[in-house]
């Protein structure tokens, strides 16, 4: 995939430490570059050493941290047996994310909104290879005669991301316990295998 970069050591380090500020829930738009450093373990020059400025050490650990996401889901998805393995493996994956890993991804989302426009391009492919896989776990669901085959590839993906996204939002505006992200899990489940079941 094309997103995918060779970092050094001290590039991942780099990166380990904004991730770790993120999680802090500091602001990236005013965070300095000693404090990147500070949090990396490096000196501030060693920063400079890798990156130009500021700006192109958040947009690369925001492909970093996007990239890292993606292999992260395509090992789930290569090792799913099945298409309800698919869709439970996917649940766990976002459920894991948004009650572990939300914050930093907040404060780098905030950040992007308003800055470093060229970094739209990775964004672009990472939607795009999010999309592959709803094709691959529709195609699946098709395979096993669990998804209706009168259901274009495009309603299929639209169907799995909508129901997917409500679900990550719910586990991270609700603020539940185990007990609720499991039933919450079992019904978006549930409304999935139901919206595109095969009609009799």
């Amino acid at each position: 995939m094309e997103m995918q970069r060779d970092y050094s050591p001290q590039q991942l380090a780099i990166f380990e430490g904004v991730y770790a500020l993120a999680r802090q829930g500091r602001d990236l738009n005013t965070v300095r570059v000693q404090e990147i450093a500070d949090a990396a373990g490096m000196g501030k020059g060693s920063l400079y050493e890798h990156f130009k400025s500021k700006e192109d050490i958040l947009n690369e650990a925001g492909r970093w941290c996007m990239n890292r996401e993606l292999e992260q889901i395509g090992a789930l998805m290569a090792k799913a047996d099945g298409y309800d393995e698919m869709l439970s493996a996917s649940l766990g994956y976002l459920r894991e994310v948004m009650t572990c890993r939300m914050e930093a991804y907040c404060a780098l989302g905030r950040y992007y909104q308003m800055n470093a426009p060229e970094q739209h391009q990775w964004v672009i492919q990472a939607k795009k290879q999010m999309q592959e896989y709803f094709q691959r776990i529709a195609e699946q669901g098709r395979l096993e005669n669990q998804v209706d085959p009168a259901l274009s590839k495009e309603v299929c993906c639209d169907i799995l991301q909508s129901a997917l996204i409500g679900f990550a939002v719910a586990c991270h505006a609700r603020h539940m316990n185990e007990a609720g992200l499991d039933r919450l899990s079992a019904s978006v489940s549930e409304g999935l295998h139901r919206a595109l079941a095969p009609r009799h």
